[in-house]
């Protein structure tokens, strides 16, 4: 992988590595330092970040695995590997990006999938300046605590909003508490969990 990324054999590398060689040529010595983490399409194998990464803020979104597996017409396995994998396939890897170009501005309205990926802290892919520099530590963003009535309306009406401040959420349940739902209610409506609903309940009161 590193010497195909370099465009060299593999002999300098393996010679480095063992420490069977004090000198080099400059050329290859730069060729080297200038490979990174990022996938490259000269490697028959790719570090799986930038898959993974993918498929966690198209969980955020709310797509299974299994819908882009369907989307990428590959077996829900072939999706599933780069979760656990550490390398996968440059095909893999351009398959997923290929999807996650497509939908990862698009809401999907599955629940359960927006749950979990809540519940393991998956990085929403508004967050990614660059989704393959590897060393990017996303920031979220800061929230002005002035609540937008748009949102506010749509999460009350149930409608996918991309991002809502803790302010607009909290807005929007007391809005559907005031109407008489339960949490649970709240919790499906606006595709979060019961927990959030009364961390958010608690908030409005507070305010």
């Amino acid at each position: 992988m590193i010497s195909r990324a370099a465009g060299l054999s593999q002999m300098p590398a393996h010679e480095v590595l063992s420490d069977t060689r004090q000198t080099m040529l400059e050329p290859a010595a730069r060729a080297l330092l200038a490979v990174t983490p990022r996938p490259n399409a000269q490697q028959a194998l790719v570090l799986s970040y930038g898959a993974r990464r993918r498929l966690e803020g198209l969980a955020v979104m709310g797509w299974s695995i299994r819908e882009i597996a369907r989307r990428a017409n590959v077996q829900d396995m072939t999706v599933k590997r780069p979760r656990s994998a550490p390398r996968v396939q440059w095909r893999v890897h351009t398959l997923i990006a290929d999807v996650y170009e497509e939908l990862s501005h698009i809401r999907r309205d599955n629940t359960r999938t927006v749950l979990w990926a809540e519940a393991n802290g998956f990085v929403h892919p508004m967050l990614w300046d660059d989704i393959d520099d590897y060393y990017e530590v996303p920031v979220e963003p800061v929230d002005s605590k002035i609540p937008d009535e748009i949102v506010i309306q749509r999460l009350a009406d149930g409608r996918a909003v991309d991002r809502a401040s803790k302010a607009e959420r909290a807005a929007a349940v007391q809005i559907l508490t005031d109407r008489g739902l339960s949490s649970a209610a709240i919790a499906e409506r606006m595709r979060v969990s019961q927990r959030q609903v009364v961390r958010d309940r608690g908030m409005a009161v507070a305010s």
